[in-house]
């Protein structure tokens, strides 16, 4: 037998082994690289959702804590306005800071308009509306930010004292600290008006300022 039928014989077998190995391996080899694939397309999806998941718990986490916010804050606001009960207590405060209550009257109606102003409050909802008696306070309704169909009413009063700075920032402490949630605003400060058989203390001050108490309505 001559040599080149002998090489033949003999790289026939290996060749036909590389073919069926190559015709059975490469499918297999390109199924395995499309499940590569697939595991990492789904793996980058697992981690999207995990990351959907957490800012969702965390949104919630928000949720809760706000709402507990709000029914802490719904607890410190009392159901009727209690006008007369407030108006005791802003006066014990004003007399353990050494202070002089002179007068608690209806607010000015300019001064009451930019108050709701502030509030978001329309110009129509601004006028006065006295209580009967004895007639201390402005009645208007502040709308809450969350819902329109949801608020707090109110009650405006304006408080005028007399005494000295250090007296009247220890108040205004006592105010910060109160039980109740009550609003200030407008404060004015000013020296007495002197008069013809008295003259005016340097150190007295002259302050009045606007009293919102909330109620639920």
């Amino acid at each position: 037998m001559q040599t080149r039928y002998k090489v033949i014989i003999c790289v026939v077998p290996y060749a036909l082994a590389g073919y069926l190995w190559f015709g059975m391996a490469s499918p297999a080899m390109t199924e395995e690289s499309n499940d590569r694939n697939k595991i990492q397309e789904r793996t980058k999806d697992l981690d999207i959702l995990g990351a959907q998941l957490k800012s969702l718990r965390k949104v919630q986490t928000e949720q809760m804590g706000l709402s507990s916010q709000i029914e802490m804050l719904r607890r410190l606001v009392p159901k009727t306005p209690d006008m007369d009960l407030l108006i005791v207590d802003i006066e014990k405060m004003a007399l353990d800071s050494d202070l002089d209550v002179y007068g608690v009257v209806p607010p000015d109606s300019e001064a009451l308009k930019k108050v709701n102003e502030e509030m978001g409050e329309d110009k129509k909802k601004a006028t006065p509306k006295p209580l009967t008696p004895p007639p201390v306070a402005a009645k208007t309704k502040v709308a809450s930010p969350g819902d329109a169909d949801v608020g707090l009413s109110t009650l405006t009063t304006t408080v005028k004292l007399v005494g000295d700075f250090p007296s009247l920032i220890e108040f205004m402490k006592k105010l910060e600290n109160y039980k109740r949630v009550i609003g200030v605003n407008h404060i004015e400060v000013d020296l007495p008006e002197a008069s013809q058989k008295k003259s005016v203390d340097p150190k007295m001050l002259k302050m009045s300022f606007l009293m919102t108490a909330y109620y639920l309505p």
